[in-house]
């Protein structure tokens, strides 16, 4: 097969000095395909249903299959329940019994679905059927999130906004809604916003075509707020003083990329944001008046996509900016890139807003060919760690777009609050939460002489009201959010081999590793807004450059670092790769900060980072475009995948070092404990030895042979991938995936 080929699976060899000897092309690996006759033996049973409300005994809740064929069934109608299985189904399996009437809806752990069906027919599967452990009713009391089912107990008389997700049926559903006395607010597909006080909100779940019922998220932007006090004052900055590390961009090793002739040629980036300088294109900056593609109002009440609050124009200008008003200097990491803004500042609430189906967002920008999308915004009023039914929307577009890239800020939520000196784990939010995005931490810039210089010790929580710190009405005395040394005497832009003390920490609340990547996030230089009043938010460097930070700035840089991937993978074969195979790759070349600024010091004396990457401090690294362009990086972007019980097998080089795996999952039920769905498998064999994951929650994996391993190996590695357990697979039954290795 020639250079630029593809087999007859798609899959292609690519040269790596087809572009100049800089752009690794990406070389394919001879692959053979197995299908097991059955399912491991070794799969435990499912018997227990792992969900968000508890642990539940199949056994003690199953419907007895044969008092229902006793039963009248004239006239029955078919209702929600949750149908178990004995162990995994295989794709024949699930299609026969699709073929009865049952309709496979969501997937729970273990080895049960939520499903639309008559009684009867459930009742006769299980008689005709050895492999079904049971079935109940899809109840009430699954379908509340534990924090809505507090609020009621405690707050029964005062009104809040609720979320109800639905299976089907969504005007029955909105009926019964407005009959239990719940004001709707607002419909979207699959989702009703009512408002509703605590007394009422058990009776939504009752209702049998609804899936989820949570208070409806609050969304915030996510750049980091220090105390009005410290900010640095308005200065006049002299570009002179500019040192190349002030962007981020240097940091990230964007340098390599830029010389290898990737700027983002060719691709259309979209930023869902508080909106764009004047929001005139007569007066708009010419940082950005060459590349803006298209502005789209989606705020409540906005009448122009004009950006108060230098949010939006700070984001754009790290992936986009042009550098015009700097003579080049103050730029975007992608500055040949397009944009498409999307202005989600509501003039009317004098916040940001969303469209009613979250989805519209992407699907906007997909339809006007944009493939990577950045949000530096999440929810604000949500507890830290969950995978909530807003996590699962966004999992959901990229499931059924899986060339979408759609980054997500982590949040600015990490505090010491147990004052042991480290950062407290599990922080972030949703949507940081989701699966299939990338979802980005903060690391620290280097820039130890320009914007907010102070110690992070005198840090403190800000009162967002007055913009000053929070004090403790006992003792007076300002609470501090990273009190105790090492970190306290550190500087926010001291060290880029540290992370940003406010970067959200993972793991999630079921343990998948987040965020899945960091990126500079504290004093990054950027556009300032020429709206009238618009906030300066770090303070300027000068008329038209302005300071700030917090994982709002992280994103984009990550944003434009996967532009330029994402031109790399065009430019090396790869007409439209998947967005698995973008992260996969953005994941692959991480630079590991482990053990962070302060050295292997110990937990108890203040270690930043106690495990090499992938843990929930960095995830995987911090972005190092430099990794893209000089590892010899081979991948396969395999867009029909594996199925329950396949095998996909690869032969690697026996200098092979490391392998990642990530695929687009299939988006999880906000009712199951774990939101994983799709269990693919991942192992090297190295001559007689064999490395694999134990991970069973991530659907990002990765494995590192050690040096003494490689040095001894002789002949081709063989790298596998199983499809373990894949109850919700695509038209084939099959989870795709994006394999990626290099030495």
């Amino acid at each position: 097969m020639k250079t630029g080929e593809k087999d007859q699976n798609g899959r292609g060899r690519y040269n790596k000095s087809q572009h100049n000897s800089l752009l690794r092309g990406l070389a394919y690996a001879a692959i053979v395909v197995s299908s097991t006759a059955g399912i491991s033996a070794n799969v435990q049973a499912g018997t227990v249903l792992k969900l968000r409300a508890g642990q539940y005994n199949m056994n003690q809740l199953a419907i007895n299959p044969y008092v229902t064929t006793l039963m009248s069934v004239k006239n029955e109608k078919p209702l929600h329940y949750i149908l178990q299985f004995k162990r995994p189904l295989t794709v024949e399996e699930k299609s026969q019994i699709t073929a009865r009437g049952i309709q496979f809806l969501r997937y729970i752990p273990e080895d049960a679905y939520i499903v639309r069906a008559k009684n009867s027919t459930l009742a006769n599967l299980q008689q005709a059927n050895s492999i079904v452990q049971g079935y109940t009713y899809y109840q009430a009391a699954f379908k509340l999130s534990p924090q809505l089912e507090k609020y009621a107990a405690q707050d029964a008389s005062r009104p809040a906004l609720v979320n109800v997700y639905t299976l089907d049926s969504q005007n029955k559903v909105e009926t019964k809604l407005k009959a239990l006395g719940a004001k709707v607010v607002q419909s979207g597909p699959g989702v009703v916003t009512v408002k509703v006080t605590g007394s009422q909100v058990g009776n939504l779940a009752k209702i049998d075509s609804v899936e989820w019922v949570e208070k409806a998220p609050k969304i915030g932007l996510l750049d980091f707020a220090p105390d009005g006090t410290t900010l640095p004052p308005s200065t006049e900055g002299h570009l002179s003083q500019l040192t190349g590390y002030e962007t981020g961009t240097k940091v990230m090793n964007f340098d390599a990329a830029w010389n290898a002739g990737l700027k983002g040629q060719g691709q259309l980036v979209t930023v869902g944001d508080t909106g764009l300088d004047t929001g005139n294109l007569a007066t708009l900056s010419p940082d950005f008046s060459s590349v803006l593609y298209n502005a789209i109002i989606f705020g409540i009440g906005s009448s122009t996509w004009g950006d108060p609050m230098g949010h939006g124009t700070h984001v754009s200008g790290s992936i986009v900016g042009q550098g015009v008003l700097s003579n080049g200097l103050v730029h975007g990491g992608a500055p040949g890139a397009q944009l498409l803004m999307e202005s989600l500042w509501s003039q009317q609430y004098k916040t940001l807003t969303t469209p009613d189906n979250l989805a519209t967002l992407f699907q906007d920008a997909y339809n006007d060919g944009s493939r990577v999308h950045s949000d530096s915004w999440g929810s604000v009023n949500v507890p830290s760690g969950v995978y909530d039914a807003q996590a699962a929307t966004f999992d959901q577009f990229i499931w059924q777009h899986p060339s979408m890239v759609i980054l997500v800020a982590a949040g600015n939520d990490g505090v010491d609050a147990n004052g042991n000196g480290r950062v407290d784990a599990d922080s972030v939010k949703s949507p940081g939460t989701a699966k299939n995005i990338i979802s980005v931490g903060a690391s620290k810039n280097y820039d130890p002489n320009e914007g907010l210089q102070m110690q992070v010790g005198d840090a403190c929580f800000v009162n967002p009201k007055t913009g000053k710190c929070f004090v403790d009405p006992k003792t007076g005395q300002v609470i501090h959010q990273w009190p105790v040394g090492p970190l306290a005497s550190s500087y926010f832009s001291d060290n880029p081999d540290g992370l940003a003390p406010f970067s959200s920490r993972g793991p999630t609340a079921d343990g998948r590793i987040k965020p899945d990547i960091v990126a500079p996030g504290t004093n990054i230089l950027s556009d300032c807004s020429q709206y009238p009043g618009a906030s300066t938010l770090w303070g300027r460097f000068n008329q038209n450059y302005c300071w700030s930070g917090g994982t709002s700035m992280a994103t984009p840089l990550t944003a434009a670092a996967v532009v330029l991937i994402r031109q790399y993978l065009q430019q090396s074969g790869a007409p439209s790769p998947s967005a698995a195979l973008v992260k996969a790759i953005l994941l692959h070349t991480a630079y590991d900060m482990y053990p962070g600024e302060f050295g292997a010091i110990g937990a108890k004396n203040g270690q930043e980072i106690l495990t090499p990457a992938p843990n929930g401090d960095e995830g995987f690294g911090r972005v190092d475009l430099a990794n893209v362009i000089n590892e010899n990086i081979e991948f396969v972007d395999e867009k029909t995948g594996v199925g329950t019980g396949q095998v996909m097998r690869y032969s690697a080089p026996a200098t092979t070092r490391k392998v990642t795996l990530v695929y687009t999952d299939y988006p999880g039920s906000p009712t199951a404990a774990t939101a994983l769905v799709n269990h693919l498998g991942l192992e090297v064999v190295v001559g007689n030895q064999v490395f694999r994951t134990h991970d069973k929650v991530d659907n990002a994996k990765q494995i590192v042979i050690p040096e003494s391993v490689v040095a001894s190996a002789h002949g081709d590695d063989e790298i596998v991938v199983t499809g373990t357990n894949v109850p919700m697979g695509n038209s084939y039954g099959k989870q795709p995936f994006a394999l990626v290795f290099s030495n």
